[in-house]
């Protein structure tokens, strides 16, 4: 995850005891863990695909990927230059077996054609290179792990199983590499329900979903997630949700503000754990991914030198 401009790892366990009572039920094993690799720069975007992680940072300047479990980077310049406002997926072209980044971006109104930015690039870590998409193409991604084809250079949007309005909660996820969850939270003044589905079938053409947890979040906390920043991770065994988020009792108004996690589930259960206070008061906590599994895929920037022959 990404917290405070900085890379971390996390480890979640939840105990169920149920021979305790309702309200003291489980205990939380929550720990953040910093990553001091990434000591020297700031991190404002982490995404994660098949043992990988990109990380986007914060001066815009470059990429860097990372193979914790090999200890090994790759930092990523533009084929140009990066904006400010660009989009990113890390995906995996399983024909090729090779990972690819996704750059896409869309900003400014299209009648305004002097402030208008639009296009496509895809870089292919095998060949250490970007590309750029000519073809006209349609892409939904909302920060989630895409697989890649070099036969079809478009992303269809998927179907979600609800009608969202402003400034509502909508946030998807990653469950282990295969499934994707999508929150969502209503707001008025009489109902605030949290529910969460995962997907049972993701086919081109078609998505069909299943509910996973609903909650009225009124009794247990009283507030909304942050309709634009809120992530979260779920527990399939457990039957839990874990949202990223600031502290429900900070406000926009004052000048500290706390990261906490929350911990949702069904009949009732909820935990909030206090990750420590916010070194920028707009930059909430960001998780990438459910879990992580460990790669073999060689990274480094390093290429070999060519040995000189003796003339």
């Amino acid at each position: 995850m990404e917290m405070d401009f900085k890379v971390c790892s996390v480890r979640f366990d939840l105990f169920k005891d149920e021979d305790k009572d309702k309200d003291d039920r489980g205990m939380v094993d929550l720990s953040v863990k910093h990553v001091a690799l990434f000591d020297q720069v700031e991190i404002c975007k982490v995404f994660y695909c098949k043992g990988l992680l990109l990380c986007v940072l914060k001066d815009i300047s470059s990429l860097v990927a990372w193979n914790p479990y090999l200890g090994q980077t790759r930092w990523i310049k533009p084929r140009e230059t990066f904006h400010r406002n660009d989009r990113y997926a890390l995906g995996y072209d399983k024909k090729n077996r090779s990972h690819k980044i996704l750059k896409f971006l869309d900003d400014g109104h299209p009648r305004n054609k002097f402030d208008y930015m639009f296009g496509y690039e895809i870089y292919d870590f095998s060949s250490d290179s970007w590309r750029v998409l000519d073809e006209k193409v349609e892409i939904g991604v909302d920060d989630i792990d895409l697989e890649f084809s070099e036969f079809e250079n478009f992303l269809d949007r998927l179907a979600v199983p609800f009608h969202s309005y402003i400034d509502e909660t909508v946030s998807l996820a990653c469950v282990r590499e295969e499934q994707l969850a999508v929150l969502y939270q209503r707001w008025d003044t009489l109902l605030e329900v949290m529910q969460i589905w995962v997907t049972t079938k993701i086919d081109p053409n078609s998505v069909s979903w299943s509910r996973f947890l609903k909650v009225d979040m009124n009794p247990l906390s009283g507030f909304q997630f942050f309709y634009r920043a809120a992530s979260f991770f779920i527990d399939e065994e457990k039957k839990v949700a874990v949202v990223f988020d600031f502290d429900s009792s900070d406000n926009s108004n004052k000048t500290v503000r706390y990261n906490a996690a929350y911990i949702v589930g069904v009949d009732g259960y909820f935990k909030s754990v206090c990750l420590g206070e916010a070194r920028d008061r707009w930059c909430r906590p960001l998780v990438c991914s459910s879990s992580y599994l460990p790669s073999l895929v060689q990274i480094n920037n390093q290429r070999r030198k060519r040995k000189k022959r003796d003339v």
